[in-house]
Parts: structure tokens; sequence; C-alpha cells
């Protein structure tokens, strides 16, 4: 169905109409594009513009943002909460790539990774010609894809100008996969129609700490947008007050992308480490997702959950120290909010190097290896880390409101056209 009419906040005559296409294989490619929705709808002058969203994604992932059921033209529909003023967007659930398979939060399965790949492919011309009909129908003025290969040849068929909105493609991340010295032709035919398809894009809205991708054609249409983050909310005195913390308390959040530790973790030796030294004592907050089959009340004192719908990136600004593994979502929020991230290196995904080389560039990353994470032996990082905090960001943080108005331009340059 198209996007609800009814019930929502979403104007019923528009002068502007996006869809974005999100990979549902990372929180990270929602909250950005999310950050770009929000630009686009931004109020003016008290008024919402009158402008309507879509994106097209896993529905399941877009929970994290907050979502509900309303009615609308044909159906329940289910909405995105995006602005404080009431703006929604429509969510179309649909499967748009395979991804990445991880074993756990740090090591990327290659063989699951592989067979996930080629079973998508299997069906991708067929997923294609729906999107194509659906475009038909909706008529949006821009097609906005972050990864999603299969957008682009989709918007081309359906006559919609389509912008690329990424740091990395499918087939970059897929390609070191290829098994050389055998007949791999199946998945490098995968590998090829995911640069391929990439490759068909209108515009390409290259975001920082991108790796080098896809046709060259890509090269000669970037545009390098700034670091693209959510917004702190409630301050670092704020967060601590309301949580009872004082202010000279050394506190670090765990970040893994909604991932378990896994088996091989024992959180009981964060407690034995700060035990055996009080003078470096910390304060660790971890998300459920983290635990793994452990249980909150199985955590040491010095290990706190946060609470499930909390907004993570005040947390982020709350902390000392971050830890967690390298992802454009991570490293955007904690370098936006400079708080350094202490990562472990995530076994077999190339997106990671480049990002890294951003984090290192601002003085704001620190390696620790897995064996040394595993082993809840983080004193030495951690006193490392808190030395790093940066008192001036030596980088912008206002890629939303850029990439927002290309986008816009795009579309009224369309509507022109048009006329």
């Amino acid at each position: 169905s198209v996007c609800p009419r009814r019930r929502t906040s979403m104007p019923d005559e528009v002068d502007l109409s996006f869809v974005f296409y999100v990979s549902g294989h990372g929180l990270g490619h929602l909250t950005r594009c999310a950050e770009v929705a929000r630009a686009l709808l931004r109020t003016r002058n008290g008024a919402a513009p009158p402008r309507r969203v879509t994106f097209v994604t896993n529905a399941a992932n877009c929970e994290v943002l907050g979502t509900r059921e309303v009615d609308g033209e044909g159906g329940v529909c289910r909405v995105m909460h995006l602005l404080e003023e009431g703006v929604e967007v429509g969510i179309r659930d649909r499967r748009l790539d395979a991804g990445a398979r991880q074993r756990d939060a740090f090591c990327i399965d290659i063989d699951e990774t592989r067979d996930g790949a080629l079973a998508f492919h299997r069906d991708i011309d067929m997923l294609i010609a729906e999107e194509v009909r659906w475009l038909r129908e909706s008529r949006p003025d821009v097609v906005v894809s972050d990864v999603v290969g299969l957008a682009f040849p989709a918007a081309r068929q359906a006559g919609v100008p389509v912008v690329l909105m990424t740091n990395f493609s499918w087939g970059f991340i897929y390609r070191p996969f290829i098994r050389e010295g055998e007949d791999d032709g199946a998945f490098r035919s995968v590998v090829g129609r995911e640069e391929e398809m990439v490759g068909q894009a209108d515009g390409f809205l290259r975001l920082a700490g991108f790796s080098v991708f896809g046709p060259r054609s890509l090269e000669s249409m970037a545009v390098d947008v700034p670091l693209i983050a959510r917004p702190i909310r409630e301050g670092r005195e704020a967060m601590r007050s309301r949580l009872r913390i004082d202010e000279d308390a050394k506190v670090c959040l765990l970040m893994t992308g909604g991932h378990s530790l896994g088996v091989d973790f024992d959180w009981q030796t964060i407690g034995d480490a700060n035990a055996s030294s009080p003078s470096s004592s910390w304060l660790f907050f971890v998300t459920a997702s983290m635990l793994g089959d452990a249980r909150g009340e199985d955590l040491p004192p010095n290990v706190r959950l946060v609470p499930p719908k909390a907004y993570v990136p005040d947390f982020v600004a709350m902390a000392d120290v971050v830890i967690g593994k390298i992802g454009y979502g991570t490293v955007s929020e904690c370098l936006s909010s400079r708080t350094p991230l202490v990562y472990v290196p995530r076994e077999n995904f190339c997106e990671e190097e480049d990002l890294r080389k951003l984090l290192e560039r601002q003085r704001a990353g620190l390696e620790m290896p897995r064996e040394t994470f595993l082993a809840g032996d983080w004193c030495n990082a951690l006193s490392t880390a808190l030395q790093m905090r940066p008192a001036v960001l030596a980088i912008d943080t206002d890629g939303a409101r850029i990439a927002a108005a290309i986008i816009v331009d795009a579309a009224e340059r369309k509507k022109r056209s048009a006329c």
C-alpha cells in the first residue's frame, strides 16, 4: 500500500514526496536516514512543510525509534515518529538485502553471509519488479537508498531519480569472500550485480569514513557529506543527576549494535577487575541484547542495564568512554559527543578500515584486542582512552541538514523538468 494518509500528521496535499530504502542490517543505516528525514520534515515558522516521507525497510528494525499502527487508505499501516512536533513517516515492511551474518558482536560468518546473499539474489528480479510497481503507484519525487542495491534498477525503471547515500556497498563487503582458485561463478555474479546496481544512481552522497567501491562513474558524481549523527537531547550533567551518578565517577558504555557478546564472555570478569584495582573502578552500562543467556540479576554491582527505550546518544555523551565495534552509527555518535571509542576489531568486515582511519585522524579511537576484551582486562585501555577526549571536535557533524538540502534540490529539479 502507499503511505498512509488518515489519522496521522502526514499531509494529504504535498509539494514533495520522498522514499528511503533502508537496509535492515545494522542500526546505523536506520538512524542516519531518520536524521536526514527529520531535516526534510523540519518545521518552518511553526508549521511542518507539506512533504511526505516513506521508509521501505525491515519494520522490526524501526521499533528502536518508536512506531505505532494507524488507519490508512489501504487498511492498518505502521508509522514511525520522527519529530517532537508529531510528524511521522510511513513504513513499508520489505526484505531488501541479504546483509552480513554475524556469529556474535565482533565476527562475521563468511559461509552464512555467502549463502544468504546467494539465496537473496535468486529472488532479486522478482523483488525489483515489485518495487517498480509500487514506485509507479506511489510516485515519489526522489528515492534515496542507503546501501540497498535493488532500489536503483527499481527507481530507474519507474522513472524516479535515485540518490545513493552511504559509506560502502554490499558488493564491497562481499568481494573478499570470493573463493579464489575454484569455480565461484555464482557468488562472483552476486558481487558484480551489487556493484552494477549501485552504479545506476543519479547522485551519490558519500558519507564520512567512506570506502572506495562501485564503478568509476560513482566517483565522478560523489558529493562528500559530513557526519550524520543523532543529536544529544539531555546533557551530561542532567543525565548523571537523573541516574544518580556522581559527576566525578568514571562511566563506560558498551555498544554492540544489538548483538550479544556470545557465550565466551563472563560478565563477572568486569567486577573482578574493578575489585582488584579500586583506584581505577568504573561503572558500566550495557544493553539487554548484549547479555545473551545471562540475566540482569547475574551482573556484578558495577554493571547497569540501559533502560529498554532509552535514547542511546545521551548515554554516549554521558559516558567517559565507549567500548564497542566500529560501525558508522557508533563512530558518528562518539565523534559528535567527543566520547573516545575503545573498539574491538570485527573480523571479515572491511567497512571497518576506513572508519578506523577517521577515528585515528580525530585521535578518538583505541584498539582493544578481542582476547583482551573477552578476558575483561579493560583497565589499561580505559585509562588511556580517558585521556583522549578532545576539547574541540575537528570534524563537521551537520551532515543531515546538508544531505537533506541536496535531496530537496534533486526533487525540485525533477518538478521543474516535468512542467
